[in-house]
């Protein structure tokens, strides 16, 4: 996965990803029903695929690189996915925008540049 690149190269000091993560299928209702059901079929193997090694493997990339990971993967329906369970299980908040995702690492980075400044007098 191209996060793990990112999170361990010393350039980078943080990751926004924007994502489709547990995506219920009805975005796929906008289809013609032959390809919005092979659509939805391809989405259940790959939200099988998230819930077991993809999500579990980005959040152990997460934590061992201790670098700021903003997530974004906007909703389709009410529904929760187990992928979106378990990021929060793990205390890694997906927001619902890309605009709420950006905002919250311009606020992080600001921060940190800030802390920067303080220590350097």
């Amino acid at each position: 996965m191209c996060i793990r690149m990112l999170l361990k190269d010393e350039n980078v000091d943080s990751v926004l990803a924007l994502s489709s993560v547990g995506s219920p299928s009805k975005i796929f209702d906008q289809y013609p029903p032959a390809i919005g059901n092979q659509l939805a079929e391809f989405e259940k193997i790959m939200m099988e695929w998230e819930s077991t090694r993809g999500i579990t493997g980005l959040i152990e990339r997460i934590k061992k690189y201790q670098k700021p990971v903003i997530l974004a993967a906007p909703p389709t329906s009410g529904e929760e996915s187990e992928a979106l369970r378990e990021f929060e299980k793990n205390g890694i908040v997906v927001h619902p925008t890309p605009e709420r995702a950006i905002r919250i690492l311009a606020y992080l980075t600001k921060y940190a540049e800030d802390r920067k400044k303080k220590s350097k007098v």
